[in-house]
């Protein structure tokens, strides 16, 4: 099976492993809409398999029989080569003048082909970006997400080869997607991958090749589009996405391609808005003197330098705490699971703070929530460490508390 040996406008890029069902959900997604907006002729499919156990060829070859007119391009890799070469893959094979990687899990959109083309046929966009909604397995409504910070109609374009329009572009830079951290919201000109040949080789198991490639394309001078339309429905994977291995491997990645590219305040912007969500109690609960636990260590942030100076391990806890006058700061999801665990601690007293004037006066598990402005009070009086319970906001609170003089704090989420 192969391309028909014309050059098209679009080439829709899968790579693919495993999940044949998925496959086959988003083949036929993409296959109506061609056929809906007579596209044959435009777009092309190209799906380049890494070696999956089930080989998807007679679902494949079946489809094309549905869709006589689809121009398919089908390549499965001799041995399993891993994400980032099946990624390089699934471009290399296609003759599209712009490219499209869509994870097999994903869906598309309502007239997404139909979009992208709108936005694609004046030739000027070397790469489009757009926002997108997440779901869970069984396409359950989770967040929007909006990787620059924009109004909601709003179509942005950069020019980078300006430098203070790239500064524009990364001042605007909310969450990594607008990097191209996610595959499958990202549209771009294939000449410019063609371009960098083989540079980042040894970036090959980064899991953000696609990351690489796009940003390259910035450093060098291009044309960057946030478009407000969505085009894609992200479908989140906690059985894989959850793992330590799988948010150790995404921490790593990605605070090496912020490294990699940026320096100065932009590195500093982006390792807040990138790599610092991803630093938790999960990745400094790692074992001392693992190669991984290492790793984290060294990632240079303001969040990471104040989980190496004030986190506690899991198993140094009750020692930690016990007889001590505990002031805990956050009355969130993470302040209860901290309240469960230092009640187990021993501790001298426990007292609860939040910055939410809605929460003063409640309770959290028999704990009454206390007006933010009581907190330096107490804990000069008493004695008191400061736990901090919330994760998202760390370094806003952290730096509070030591604005307020305040020194003994620890962080146990």
């Amino acid at each position: 099976m192969g391309g028909k040996g014309w050059t098209v406008r679009l080439a829709i890029c899968i790579p693919n492993y495993e999940r044949l069902e998925e496959l086959k959900k988003l083949l036929l997604q993409i296959a109506q809409q061609i056929q809906e907006n007579g596209l044959f002729s435009e777009v092309e499919v190209c799906i380049s398999d890494d070696h999956s156990l089930n080989a998807p060829d007679e679902m494949i070859g079946e489809m094309q029989k549905q869709y006589p007119q689809m121009n398919v391009v089908y390549h499965r890799n001799g041995t399993n080569r891993g994400m980032d070469y099946n990624f390089l893959k699934s471009v290399m094979i296609s003759s599209g003048e712009y490219c499209w990687i869509i994870g097999n899990d994903d869906e598309l959109e309502a007239e997404a082909i139909k979009t992208v083309m709108r936005y694609i046929v004046d030739n000027k966009a070397d790469i489009l970006v757009s926002p997108f909604n997440v779901y869970d397995k069984d396409g359950v409504f989770l967040n929007a997400v909006r990787p620059l910070y924009a109004d909601e109609n709003e179509t942005l374009c950069y020019d980078t080869s300006d430098e203070v329009e790239y500064d524009a572009l990364i001042n605007r830079v909310q969450t990594g997607d607008a990097l191209f951290c996610f595959l499958s919201n990202v549209v771009f000109k294939k000449r410019r991958w063609i371009e960098h040949g083989d540079i980042f080789e040894d970036k090959m198991d980064s899991i953000f090749i696609q990351m690489y490639m796009n940003l390259q394309t910035l450093k060098e001078g291009a044309v960057y589009c946030y478009i407000p339309e969505k085009i894609v429905k992200n479908h989140a994977d906690p059985c894989v996405n959850k793992t330590y291995q799988r948010e150790y491997d995404i921490l790593v990645g990605l605070n090496g391609v912020v490294d990699y590219f940026f320096d100065g305040r932009q590195r500093e912007k982006l390792k807040e808005r990138i790599v610092d969500p991803r630093i938790n109690g999960r990745m400094w609960g790692l074992p001392e003197g693992s190669p991984m636990k290492m790793a984290v260590e060294t990632i240079s942030s303001v969040k990471n330098g104040y989980y190496q100076k004030y986190f506690i391990r899991q198993e140094e806890r009750e020692s930690f705490f016990k007889g001590k006058n505990i002031i805990l700061y956050g009355a969130g999801n993470l302040g209860r699971q901290a309240l469960k665990e230092l009640s187990g601690c021993q501790a001298k007293s426990i007292s609860v703070y939040d910055s939410d004037p809605l929460k003063w006066g409640q309770e959290i598990e028999g704990c009454k929530v206390n007006e933010l402005e009581k907190l330096e009070e107490e804990y000069r009086t008493k004695g008191s460490t400061v736990v901090v319970a919330n994760n998202l906001s760390l370094v806003v609170i952290v730096d509070m508390l030591l604005e307020k003089g305040i020194q003994r704090i620890a962080i146990i989420n």
